[in-house]
């Protein structure tokens, strides 16, 4: 894993909230406990994403994905269709290399 100390945020993050954009959704987070010792995430504000696609029911080319870091945090997720309209459900779902 490129970045490990994202497992160790993963307990502590709530959905704050969820925005559809027709082809893709913001999926913001807010931390339920601020004072762990959790280990910042170690680059400059900006996004993760990998070269990896969701495959779920419903979507003929998946969706991609980026993890928004905001000062060493998880901010948000956002997920892309690609070119779909998409209602926002994961049904099932794999991981696949694009």
């Amino acid at each position: 894993m490129r970045y490990p100390a994202i497992s160790y945020h993963i307990p502590f993050l709530r959905v704050s909230s969820r925005e559809f954009t027709g082809v893709g959704m913001y999926v913001n987070f807010c931390y339920i406990e601020t004072n762990q010792n959790i280990p910042i995430i170690e680059i400059d504000n900006g996004s993760i994403s990998t070269n990896e696609l969701i495959m779920t029911k419903g979507l003929k080319n998946g969706l991609g994905y980026e993890v928004d870091i905001l000062d060493g945090f998880i901010n948000f997720i956002e997920f892309v269709s690609n070119g779909e309209e998409w209602d926002g459900s994961f049904k099932e779902y794999r991981f696949e290399p694009f």
